[in-house]
């Protein structure tokens, strides 16, 4: 009898720690998001959280514009699962880059009073930028749709 009550103690616990061990396996890695500027880089983590990983092309303090890719840039936009860019011609180098990643355009969909970048300084486009964020985040990964639109709104309502 207390032999058979180990074994079923045992098989217990067997059981537990593969259930355990599968959820840990199962935890999906970030999304590699590459974004243009610091400030994409930015609306990209407000949206995505701990379900992205975003690195950015052009240094800090620079501009997408004026970027001269390097060889390991051009391997950090090749291995991205999604690119964010400025748009409006603000990276010209993009236009030579094959690219298999979807590339969001963020400029698209905002009403531009000029055709100029500087949309991206303007407060009140944080919501149609990040809902745009949130719609190509979701493409990429459904399953975490409801955790983005918690972060987005938690970003928006905390700026």
């Amino acid at each position: 009898m207390g032999s058979l009550v180990v074994r079923v103690l045992a098989l217990w616990i067997l059981v537990a720690a593969f259930a355990f061990a599968g959820r840990v396996f199962a935890a999906e890695a970030p999304l590699r998001i590459v974004a243009t500027s610091t400030d994409l880089k930015s609306l990209v983590e407000g949206v995505g959280g701990d379900q992205v990983s975003v690195e950015i092309v052009a240094p800090p303090a620079g501009e997408p514009r004026a970027v001269e890719l390097t060889a390991s840039q051009i391997l950090r936009l090749k291995g991205a699962a999604m690119i964010v860019r400025v748009g409006l011609d603000h990276e010209p180098w993009f236009a030579k880059m094959r690219l298999t990643a979807p590339v969001v355009d963020v400029s698209r969909g905002i009403e531009l009073l000029h055709n100029t970048p500087r949309y991206l300084l303007h407060p009140e486009n944080a919501r149609p930028i990040t809902a745009t964020i949130l719609r190509e985040l979701s493409k990429l990964r459904p399953s975490a749709t409801p955790a983005f639109e918690a972060n987005r709104k938690q970003y928006l309502d905390g700026r």
